[in-house]
């Protein structure tokens, strides 16, 4: 029971509930319209809602929340920086015109990853 708990809390608090409320948006939108599915922009959108979404969220934290565990935290770090690299890959292969967008992407991931792990007290 307390493996589910933790399995629960981690997918509560890495916002995989975000992501797969914006993959069933995706997936709704594509029926109703009776479009193709892109499944290399469902994966994008999937990565990269985890991503930024998880830097907006704990982007200006400097320690780990009270509320959370150390490990889980280093976990949702993980997930976020992988994530953010899949979002890259996605990007690249989606389309052509996507590769100037993914280098602005990466400028942007690199300074706010740098503030994600390098901030100083003030």
């Amino acid at each position: 029971m307390l493996g589910i708990k933790r399995l629960l809390n981690f997918y509560l608090d890495a916002s995989i509930h975000v992501a797969l409320a914006v993959l069933a948006l995706y997936w709704t939108s594509v029926y109703l319209l009776n479009i193709l599915p892109n499944y290399l922009l469902a994966g994008f959108l999937f990565f990269s809602t985890i991503g930024y979404y998880n830097l907006v969220k704990y982007g200006g934290h400097l320690k780990v929340p009270a509320q959370m565990e150390p490990t889980s935290f280093v976990m949702i770090r993980t997930l976020t920086l992988v994530s953010l690299f899949l979002t890259m890959v996605f990007s690249v292969l989606i389309d052509s015109n996507c590769i100037l967008f993914s280098a602005s992407c990466l400028c942007w991931e690199s300074f706010t990853l740098s503030l994600f792990f390098h901030r100083r007290r003030v």
